[in-house]
């Protein structure tokens, strides 16, 4: 088997004492340098980056590197900035150093709300050093809390900092860290050292923005949204800490919520232990409300379980799954359907059958493509999202039951489901579509016929285990070197993909011109992966299949286009000619050690 390896790590400019990168045309400067050009150059890369400190293994030497940086740096804003990072990074020795040192951990707000107050107004216009200005949203505290770093904490706390302290959100750190996904440890801590379980936020203007009915939360609400029974049970060992119908709802609307949504029910008396009728009296009226409110939340997002046991409260009839279809109330309609298309995503046969069983129809606006003739729902665009989601007991269930075929595409997008799994790394899928239905690796998916294929994809995305499958199962390539067709011992090799949605295997000795130069291309992502081969390669490698021409893929072309040469008309936003998932490329183009993702300073503005 092939050993497939990310890309060469890009060679940035050298620090030099004294020097500073220009970067040319305007637009490949950095946002982040015409923000603070003090802390970061022109490529946006903050000084740890430049220096390279988070390539320095040995714990001392990094300190002493940090040390010798932090004196080009005397603004609070600067060393609070280099806290946060490496808060972010864990890295115990600097925060240890950096806190000792005296860097503020928590934000001045008092100092912030005065600045915001006084504006620019009083800049000088010919100051060329910038003020050392206070940032409300650097909060380590709160951030290590997110991450579970509890050695972290303890060093922010050990050095006098609240255990209630708050964020910019008005959060504290217990209600910062209840839904994250490293929750347990870091909520068993933090109760440990004192903090108040029933502490909410505090619903200022910035969280009603981004935490919406979270807004005034406190952690209880939190984690059962999540539906995390365990750290439930750690909260709920407090007397004070109450059910509330804000909790309800949330472990409603969680994906994993069943336990939890029947946990809060009891433990609040509103149901007795294992059984499914509401015990309706008075002091239960407001529980029982959220409950009901709760029902379309649990219909799309949550596991049968809590869906049918909440039913159960006002639409007994549903509950059976055997109701018709005028049965199921108009204003649940949609949220049965979106719970269709969530339990493919998780992979939830039962809750898709239970609502495909109701015999509703998908409302137009759900998929792209019209719905096919006789179906209710749109079975190949539920096939791609299980495709997208590694889902495979669905897309089984899919195929086998409903008709949904793996080898063909819609149109929008023109995407095939091995291009989606692969593009997401879904490696299983990928195996699945292979093995088990041997799909036409040579079709490309998007605008063309000849465009990008699943191996292009997964070379762009850096989906190792799907380029070893796709490999295996004859790729194919457009080019592959005489050198490697005939191994017989070790090769370094490289697989590249380009914009002409070709596909190349070359040795690295033959590619170095192309290899040296995307190394100096400052930008993380390089469009090729690397490739460890022996001689007992040589089985599979010699199946590998030089991609279709143009004139054997026109025959799967219907409803799109061969290439470009013969495009007609302009691209358009539902079929591109390259498909990408754009989270995961901005990931693959954000090397934190090195460069951040280039975000432009200047744009041009289009006439």
């Amino acid at each position: 088997m092939p050993q497939i390896l990310p890309p060469y790590q890009i060679i940035p400019p050298e620090y030099i004492p004294g020097m500073a990168i220009t970067v040319m045309p305007l637009d490949r400067k950095h946002s982040l340098w015409l923000e603070d050009y003090e802390y970061y150059d022109q490529l946006g890369r903050d000084p740890l980056q430049v220096r390279r400190i988070w390539g320095i293994a040995d714990a001392g030497e990094r300190i002493a590197a940090l040390e010798e940086m932090l004196k080009e740096y005397p603004k609070m804003m600067h060393r609070r900035s280099i806290l946060l990072k490496a808060t972010q990074r864990r890295d115990e020795e600097m925060v240890r150093y950096l806190v000792k040192a005296g860097v503020r951990v928590q934000p001045d707000f008092e100092k912030f709300k005065a600045e915001q107050e006084k504006g620019e107004e009083d800049m000088d216009v010919d100051e060329v050093d910038l003020p050392d200005k206070e940032d409300e949203s650097n909060a380590p505290v709160h951030l290590a809390a997110i991450g579970g770093s509890v050695n972290l904490l303890k060093i922010f706390f050990d050095s006098g900092i609240d255990i209630d302290v708050r964020d910019e959100f008005g959060r504290t750190p217990l209600v910062a860290a209840a839904p994250s996904e490293r929750m347990a440890e870091t909520v068993a801590f933090l109760l440990e050292r004192g903090a108040d379980p029933t502490a909410r936020s505090s619903g200022n203007d910035l969280a009603k923005e981004y935490m919406n009915e979270f807004a005034e939360a406190n952690a209880l609400e939190l984690v059962a949204s999540k539906g995390n029974v365990e750290v439930m049970e750690l909260l709920m060992k407090n007397p004070s800490v109450k059910v509330t119908p804000l909790a309800i709802k949330a472990a409603a609307g969680s994906h994993d919520g069943y336990r939890a949504l029947r946990m809060l029910l009891e433990r609040s008396g509103c149901l007795a232990l294992g059984e499914d009728e509401f015990i309706d009296i008075e002091e239960n009226a407001e529980l029982k409300q959220a409950a009901v409110d709760s029902i379309a939340r649990a219909v799309e997002m949550n596991e049968l379980e809590a869906t049918k046991l909440l039913l159960g409260f006002k639409y007994p009839e549903l509950k059976t799954g055997n109701a018709s279809t005028d049965q199921v109330p108009e204003e649940l309609h949609k949220f049965f359907i979106y719970g269709a298309y969530t339990a493919v995503k998780l992979n939830r046969v039962d809750k898709f059958e239970f609502i495909y069983n109701l015999g509703l129809t998908e409302h137009d606006s759900m998929s792209l493509d019209d719905l096919p003739e006789g179906q209710t729902l749109n079975i190949q665009h539920l096939f791609d999202t299980a495709a997208e989601s590694g889902s495979i007991d669905c897309a089984r269930l899919l195929i086998d039951k409903y008709g949904a075929s793996p080898h063909v595409f819609r149109v929008p997008s023109g995407v095939l489901p091995l291009y989606v799994a692969a593009g997401n790394n879904k490696a299983e899928m990928v195996r699945f579509l292979l093995e088990e239905h041997h799909v036409d690796t040579h079709i490309g998916s998007g605008r063309f016929v000849a465009g990008p294929t699943a191996l292009w994809v997964a070379i762009l995305l850096k989906s190792l285990e799907s380029i070893n499958l796709l490999l295996q199962h004859g790729g194919p390539v457009n080019h592959i070197d005489q050198e490697i067709l005939d191994i017989d011992g070790p090769i370094d090799a490289i697989l590249s993909e380009h914009r002409d949605c070709t596909v190349r295997f070359e040795t690295e000795e033959n590619t170095k011109r192309f290899v040296d130069s995307m190394r100096n291309k400052h930008q993380p992502n390089s469009p090729y992966v690397r490739v460890k081969l022996d001689k007992e390669d040589k089985a599979w490698i010699s199946k590998l299949q030089i991609r279709k021409e143009d004139k054997e893929l026109r025959k799967e072309g219907d409803k799109r286009e061969l290439n470009k040469s013969e495009a007609v008309g302009p691209q358009t936003v539902l079929m591109p000619e390259f498909v990408t998932y754009q989270e995961r490329q901005d990931e693959l183009e954000d090397d934190d050690d090195l460069m951040p993702l280039h975000q432009p300073a200047f744009k041009a503005v289009q006439e």
